[in-house]
C-alpha cells in the first residue's frame, strides 16, 4: 500500500494534476507554502479521500492538509483537526477547532512484547539502565525507568517505524470496506423486496 504522505500535489507542474480552474488561488498557495510549513496533528482517520472501490481498485489517500504557521498557532493557541467520517462523499470534512489553552497529554509507556525477540533489545536497555550515582534509590528508579522508556521508544521506530499508526492504517481500511459491504448488502436485500411479486 501507498505511504499517504506520498500524495502531496506541489505545483500545478504535478503531471497527474488537471489544470484547476482557480489559477490566482494556486499561485497564492504555492507563493505561502514555505511560510504555511507546519501540517497539523489530527484525530481520525489517517485518509481524506476513497476512490469508493473495494476492490483491486481500491485506492486510499490524504489528499486534503490544512497547513498553518506559527503566527497563526500563537493567535489561536490549542489548535484541533479532525478528519471526519466521509458519508455520502469521496471527501472527509476537516473541521478544524481553534482557540483555548493547550493541553497537555500523557502519553502512557506500551512494551510490545515482541521486542525481546530481537537481538539487540537486552542492549537498549542495558545502555539505558545505567545511572551516574543518585543517592534516593526511587529517585534512580524513577530516571532509570524514564531513560530507558525513551530510548525503547526510538529504537522501535527506528527498527519497526510507527506500528500503533500503521495499525490504525489496517482497522481504517477494514472498517471502510467493511461499510462499503453492509451498505451493499442492505441495498442489495432492499432490491430483492422491492422485484417480489
Amino acid at each position: 500500500m501507498q505511504d499517504p504522505q506520498d500524495n502531496e500535489i506541489n505545483s500545478r507542474s504535478s503531471p497527474q494534476v488537471p489544470i484547476p480552474n482557480n489559477e490566482a488561488a494556486v499561485t497564492i498557495f504555492e507563493r505561502n507554502k514555505p511560510i504555511a510549513d507546519l501540517d497539523i496533528n489530527f484525530k481520525g482517520s489517517l485518509f481524506t479521500w476513497w476512490n469508493g472501490r473495494i476492490d483491486d481498485a481500491c485506492i486510499f489517500k490524504r489528499l486534503d492538509k490544512i497547513v498553518l504557521n506559527q503566527a497563526f498557532l500563537g493567535l489561536m493557541g490549542r489548535v484541533e483537526l479532525d478528519h471526519l467520517a466521509r458519508v455520502g462523499f469521496d471527501h472527509a470534512p476537516l473541521p478544524l477547532t481553534c482557540g483555548g489553552q493547550s493541553r497537555y497529554f500523557f502519553r502512557p509507556f506500551k512494551f510490545l512484547k515482541f521486542w525481546i525477540e530481537e537481538e539487540d533489545f537486552k542492549d537498549v536497555v542495558k545502555q539505558n539502565w545505567t545511572l551516574e550515582r543518585v543517592d534516593d534509590i526511587f529517585i534512580a528508579l524513577k530516571q532509570k525507568m524514564k531513560k530507558t522508556k525513551n530510548a525503547l521508544n526510538s529504537w522501535s521506530r527506528e527498527k519497526f517505524g510507527d506500528i500503533f499508526k500503521k495499525l490504525k492504517l489496517r482497522e481504517d481500511i477494514v472498517r471502510i470496506k467493511e461499510d462499503y459491504l453492509r451498505r451493499e448488502f442492505l441495498a442489495a436485500v432492499n432490491r430483492s423486496i422491492l422485484q417480489r411479486p
